[in-house]
């Protein structure tokens, strides 16, 4: 049995790459690596379609950052969303809150909070708690309180995660700006988050671009 799963997912990959399809790059694009892409190379990757036109691609772009150096650092701040950041089923590296730290580098600050909405009302909001989990810049790992990640429902409220995440340019100077303070909710249900205020994700698309165009070696 188990030899004839192998025999099929192998006709599978084989019909995937006739079919010009990517197997091993599937997703790179929306990966930790696939973050630091210009506008213009998204662009490209869009058409890239067999396994090895993406090998060489993904090669060219871990190069112009500066190869292995690269690799390791964009592990290393994956592994730090991973085990700081992940909520439930939903990888921390993933997420949005990951996806900041991993363009923008280690916050100086992290301030987390729980918010309540009860349902029936209007804009019922009952905050919490607030828990500081990082300072100084010396990662996400920084403070005590309880544990970031334990929310849920209860009765007819729901609870949305509040992340508050301070970058300064200093430590980032692709920023653009001195200080950087994105708000982050993430979804108790779901898992999913996003900007709180969705009028500033432009300005988060702008950061990212200048972050991405930042990592190229000149």
């Amino acid at each position: 049995m188990k030899t004839f799963i192998a025999a099929m997912a192998l006709c599978v990959v084989a019909l995937s790459a006739q079919a010009g399809e990517l197997v091993k790059y599937k997703n790179w694009d929306d990966s930790p690596q696939g973050y630091f892409m210009t506008a213009s190379e998204r662009a490209e990757w869009k058409a890239v379609r067999t396994d090895e036109a993406a090998e060489e691609f993904v090669k060219n772009f871990v190069a112009r950052r500066g190869g292995d150096a690269f690799v390791a650092e964009v592990a290393k701040r994956t592994e730090m969303a991973d085990k700081y950041l992940t909520f439930g089923k939903n990888k921390g590296s993933q997420s949005l809150r990951g996806k900041l730290v991993i363009l923008l580098g280690a916050p100086a600050n992290i301030a987390v909070s729980n918010t309540t909405i009860k349902s029936g009302g209007s804009n019922g909001l009952d905050s919490t708690v607030s828990n500081n989990v990082g300072t100084g810049g010396a990662g996400i790992d920084g403070g005590g309180g309880s544990d970031p990640n334990a929310i849920g429902r209860e009765g007819s409220s729901r609870t949305l995660k509040i992340y508050t995440f301070t970058f300064t340019g200093k430590t980032n100077p692709a920023l653009g700006q001195d200080v950087y303070v994105p708000v982050v909710e993430v979804n108790a249900g779901s898992g999913k988050d996003r900007l709180k205020d969705g009028r500033k994700q432009g300005e988060l698309q702008e950061i990212f671009e200048r972050v991405a165009q930042a990592s190229i070696k000149k």
